[in-house]
């Protein structure tokens, strides 16, 4: 991979230049082809996953979470081939391209390790010195050991995700979402990949066929009583410090304003919360 090697070059030019600064910036350009390592995986599977589903942006996590959700072999060795000709007997194949992979967990080692150089030490005392760079032989050994892993995933000549197999639905806002149906479980929550969308649905698989149930909170216009049902994060990820959120009744068109609230509950004889008449 063509880009790896970018980063590669300048690390070992940062290494040959010698000296504890020019070996942190090294650590720096090193964190960040593992960090890319890991994101490629991700982008390339953005089709099948959306940004909302990852829970952290850590890139350990960021791969696993492609693992669990889109293709469990995204970050394993395998070579695509194509055959020569169909009529073949036997079939003869053509190699197209090899994904050389990585452990995950090594990789966030290696990551967490680099990450440690480019911080100044926590002083243990009054008198303790505040280092500013790691040791030089310790910066050095690590660096060589992050190119050994980043030359040896260099060589593959290409990376993808491979779904075989997928289903697909629409949202509300207009944008096709398909998932990878060998990774997809009952009762799975999966957000929208349009980017800005906040919809979020729910996996059911019914007879091996899988369907999704848009998530909804019922809120009833205060007028007329029609109930509305209003997005899931749409509602649960609103900023407890806003002013409310307005909408207009689909059915009368007055409009309604509904926002967080902080309740003071007592217990009553029966250990049950109950609300007090101090409602903030």
């Amino acid at each position: 991979m063509v880009w790896l090697k970018s980063y590669t070059d300048i690390i070992r030019a940062h290494m040959d230049a010698g000296g504890v600064p020019a070996l942190t910036y090294a650590a720096l350009e090193a964190r960040f082809a593992l960090e890319r390592v890991c994101y490629e995986r991700l982008r390339i599977a953005h089709s099948y996953i959306s940004h909302s589903d990852l829970r952290t942006w850590k890139p350990q996590h960021v791969v696993q979470t492609v693992m669990e959700m889109v293709d469990a072999n995204i970050a394993s060795d395998w070579t695509l081939n194509i055959g020569s000709e169909p009529g073949d007997h036997p079939p003869k194949y053509i190699p197209v391209g090899t994904q050389k992979g990585f452990d995950p967990k090594y990789i966030n080692q290696l990551w967490q390790a680099v990450s440690s150089f480019l911080h100044c030490a926590l002083p243990r005392e009054t008198k303790a010195p505040i280092e500013h760079y790691a040791a030089e032989m310790k910066l050095r050994s690590k660096l060589e050991e992050v190119l050994r892993e980043l030359d040896r995933i260099s060589e593959g000549t290409m990376i993808g995700a491979l779904v075989l197999e997928k289903v697909s639905f629409d949202c509300v806002c207009g944008q096709k979402n398909s998932r990878s149906t060998a990774s997809l479980k009952h009762n799975d929550i999966i957000n929208c990949i349009k980017e800005g969308c906040k919809e979020q649905f729910r996996a059911e698989e019914v007879a091996d066929e899988f369907f999704f149930e848009r998530r909804k909170i019922p809120v009833s216009c205060h007028k007329c009583g029609y109930q509305h049902g209003l997005p899931y994060r749409e509602v649960t990820e609103m900023s407890k410090a806003t002013e409310g959120w307005e909408f207009k009744c689909r059915d009368c068109g007055v409009s309604n304003v509904f926002m967080w609230q902080l309740r003071q509950f007592a217990r009553n004889d029966q250990g049950m919360p109950e609300p007090t008449d101090q409602d903030g």
